[in-house]
């Protein structure tokens, strides 16, 4: 199979839906010779951050030398951004070769009698842990889908289970209480395994407690990590930490937002627990200078310009609070004109009443996903606490529309769903628009 093959069979796999449980996802890696046995991993879950945490693991580990596999979702531009080891995503014609590799195991999970079509995310899965243990890696940073508990990348003990901001999303799979949805992520919680959890609320933490409790895993949560000195501005964001032992680092990273110190304290606490628990030297000086290095496109992600250009893939209300906190942070005084698009499946309506009060023009589009909501529909919620509000269908069209009609000092702000903002960020990168 070639690339192009590949990601249209991956595609086409979109028709079996998310599907959580393990049944098939531990059958397909038994034929494939149980790769997540031969790999070391960190397991991440929560609802917002995870990518965020999950790369600034994965450069400030890749700093401190070591050979590290990283596994996400979703992708913004290109399906191979998903797997990559150290600073490379996985060649396309690797990708091709272990899918075509493994596509017999994957007809033979279909056809067995109790068993069903392994979905997009279960291949995604296997081919990425086959892809790790294949290249030898120190450990593997493997990202949940959705939830925790049936999550298919919950399939081994790691060494260390790591907890991002946990809050309501995905409710028609993980429940519609904060407490039931902790209860979802905090299956990735094994016995007597470490957990590091980033800032939570009191009904998370509740949660996590009991959990951690009843299968004698000990618990490290980060927020008493952080000194109180967050200071941000539109290259990055800045802060002290202090570590178990009491000395202090000054951290830089360069993605922006006070959720953003949050995900950095969390992954840097996950670097000094692996480091007491487990045979691995990892001073935090080096790990701090790596993660200087992140790159996580598409999370408040300033393109400098005339007027400036931010993309923020704040797809959930979680998010849209994060986005608006910043906003209000950064650009108390500006013109907000925000071109947004949202996915039908979200809390739509919450998630406008929110972010409303900070913009001053909207243009409502459609992602490209079966899931969206139409950019009319959109439209809609928005003319109730905006007088300026159209509706454009086509994203790349709303988005040029915003840039024609913006000021010099004006914000043009890309938000409410990934898929919006990865398809607007191509445009962008292929149009040098500065």
């Amino acid at each position: 199979m070639e690339y192009g093959e590949v990601c249209a069979y991956l595609e086409g796999l979109s028709k079996y839906g998310s599907r959580p449980g393990l049944k098939n996802i531990t059958y397909l890696l038994y034929l494939i010779g149980n790769p997540e046995k031969k790999i070391k991993i960190i397991h991440i879950a929560g609802t917002n951050g995870k990518g965020s945490t999950s790369s600034m693991l994965f450069f400030g580990h890749v700093k401190s030398g070591y050979r590290v596999g990283l596994y996400t979702s979703p992708h913004l531009l290109e399906l191979n951004e998903r797997i990559k080891i150290n600073n490379n995503n996985i060649d396309k014609k690797e990708f091709s070769r272990i899918l075509s590799q493994i596509l017999p195991m994957i007809k033979k999970v279909s056809l067995k009698k109790g068993f069903s079509h392994p979905t997009f995310f279960e291949v995604l899965t296997a081919v990425s842990l086959f892809y790790f243990a294949e290249k030898g890696v120190d450990f593997a940073i493997l990202e949940t889908g959705m939830g925790g508990r049936f999550d298919a990348t919950n399939i081994s003990y790691p060494l260390v289970s790591l907890l991002t901001h946990i809050d309501i999303d995905h409710t028609n799979f993980l429940g519609y209480t904060l407490s039931d949805i902790a209860m979802e992520k905090c299956g990735i919680i094994k016995g007597g395994i470490p957990i590091v959890s980033a800032l939570q609320y009191q009904d998370v933490y509740d949660v996590i407690k009991k959990v951690a409790m009843e299968r004698s895993s000990q618990i490290y949560f980060s927020a008493y990590r952080y000194q109180n000195d967050l200071r941000i501005d539109i290259y990055g964001t800045y802060f002290t930490y202090m570590d178990e032992s009491g000395n202090r680092y000054k951290v830089r990273i360069p993605l922006i937002g006070s959720h953003q110190k949050d995900n950095a304290v969390t992954a840097i606490y996950t670097a000094e627990i692996l480091s007491f628990y487990w045979d691995y030297d990892i001073p935090l000086d080096l790990f701090i200078e790596g993660i200087k290095d992140t790159y996580w496109p598409g999370r408040f992600q300033i393109i400098q310009g005339e007027p400036l250009i931010v993309l923020d893939g704040a797809h959930n209300l979680d998010g849209i609070r994060s986005l608006k906190e910043t906003i209000i942070r950064l650009f108390p005084d500006r013109n907000i004109i925000n071109v947004s698009g949202i996915l039908r499946d979200k809390e739509y309506k919450k998630m406008v009443e929110t972010i409303a009060p900070v913009l001053s023009k909207v243009i409502t589009t459609t992602p490209n996903n079966s899931r969206a909501l139409s950019s009319d529909e959109l439209k809609i919620r928005y003319d109730k606490y905006i007088r300026d509000v159209i509706s454009i269908e086509s994203p790349v069209d709303a988005f040029t529309y915003a840039m024609s009609h913006a000021k010099k000092d004006d914000i043009v702000l890309v938000s409410g769903s990934l898929y919006l903002v990865g398809e607007i960020e191509k445009f962008v990168r292929n149009h040098d628009i500065k």
